[in-house]
């Protein structure tokens, strides 16, 4: 639930958050001293009539909840999808509902990959795992949705070269 308060020619606005088992309320501020006019009359509409979807974005946001001091840990995240055949070049789509900077692509692609974190590393370094968008694949969090390009030939023979490193 959110609450918003006038003060003068400016608004706070705070998400609610209420305890499931003991009834104690949280406030966690979104806007502090804001003019109504730089929030917009749609985003304002949406605080004074408690719109749910808002709502849990706010809730969700990692960042917000951090900035107000909230303890978070990693959320649960669960990896769906096809197995990725590194014998032809893939694309990777990666889509998450709410953005939280608590987990690395990194970490999610070596998990959905069965890559081991030098082996990860190699094939990002070579090029043959980077994002779309040309960003640094190790310092990527991943906020909404993402594109991961793998040249599938050369991932195969890397893999296969790293693999034999490793057995030797």
């Amino acid at each position: 639930m959110f609450r918003v308060n006038a003060q003068r020619k400016s608004l706070d606005v705070w998400l609610i958050y209420r305890c499931s088992r003991c009834k104690t309320t949280w406030n966690s501020a979104i806007c502090s001293r804001v003019n109504p006019k730089a929030i917009g009359e749609e985003l304002l509409g949406k605080f004074q009539n408690n719109d749910t979807e808002l709502a849990r974005q706010y809730a969700m946001d990692s960042d917000l909840l951090m900035k107000n001091g909230a303890e978070i840990e990693p959320p649960v995240y669960k990896i769906v999808g096809n197995d990725v055949d590194f014998t032809e070049d893939v694309q990777v789509r990666i889509v998450k509902q709410y953005p939280s900077n608590l987990i690395r692509l990194s970490k999610i692609l070596r998990e959905k990959l069965s890559l081991s974190k030098k082996a990860f590393d190699e094939l990002a370094a070579g090029g043959v795992i980077q994002l779309e968008d040309g960003r640094d694949i190790h310092k990527c969090k991943l906020k909404h949705e993402l594109v991961v390009n793998i040249s599938g030939k050369r991932a195969f023979s890397k893999i296969l070269d790293f693999k034999e490193k490793q057995n030797a």
